[in-house]
């Protein structure tokens, strides 16, 4: 197991390694980039690997998306929902294997078991 954070601890070790689960908690409403890093990501993982990631749905309505306090961190940059983190998994070679539709998504590369 490596941790990784860009204030708290930043060992890059995970730069040269495989690894079979990489979890993600509370970490893409903070990137500028998302795809950039989780590509980099995926380029980590071994071949039945999984990318687990947690960052609250955006609630895909104007009106609750104004009264939505999520939104009010200003270090949240980015919002996801359901169908982004499909969209974004697809485009990265992922299946989306699992999401509770709140704030949890699974992928892993298409075509594992």
């Amino acid at each position: 197991m490596d941790t990784y954070d860009l204030f708290f601890n930043l060992d890059e070790a995970y730069k040269v390694k495989k690894y079979n689960l990489i979890i993600l908690t509370e970490v893409l409403e903070h990137l500028e980039n998302p795809l950039v890093i989780l590509r980099e990501l995926f380029e980590r993982l071994e071949p039945q690997g999984i990318i687990s990631t947690m960052t609250l749905f955006h609630p895909n309505d104007p009106e609750k998306f104004s009264k939505w306090w999520y939104r009010r961190d200003i270090t949240h940059i980015s919002f996801y929902t359901l169908r982004t983190l499909k969209e974004i998994a697809g485009s990265l070679g992922l299946d989306l294997i699992f999401s509770d539709s709140v704030r949890m998504a699974v992928m892993r590369l298409k075509g594992q078991r």
